[in-house]
């Protein structure tokens, strides 16, 4: 399970959506694995289940956040996936001040 706490700030457009990703084990977002999509503003919760067939265990990831009004990329936080719980926090306020 993936637990990931979002916070943005006011600044985003009513009906933004912020999309959750996973790089590849290379750590590459050529072709992500989306994790999740949320719309609003404020703080997120997601609590993820690691199941999808392109997630291998025991291996490093990024995970990254995207917003679509404005378009912002997170910075990339780094996960190594060990074991099917993983917790981690995504702020995305410093990115528009």
């Amino acid at each position: 399970m993936l637990d990931v706490t979002l916070r943005s700030n006011p600044c985003f457009a009513v009906g933004n959506i912020y999309t959750l990703q996973l790089s590849d084990i290379n750590g590459n977002f050529n072709n992500p694995i989306v994790l999740s999509s949320a719309t609003g503003n404020g703080t997120q919760h997601f609590n993820l289940p690691l199941d999808h067939p392109d997630i291998i265990y025991n291996h490093q990831y990024k995970l990254r956040c995207i917003s679509s009004n404005p378009v912002v990329i997170s910075d990339t936080i780094l996960l190594y996936i060990s074991t099917p719980k993983v917790s981690v926090d995504l702020d995305m306020m410093a990115d528009l001040q």
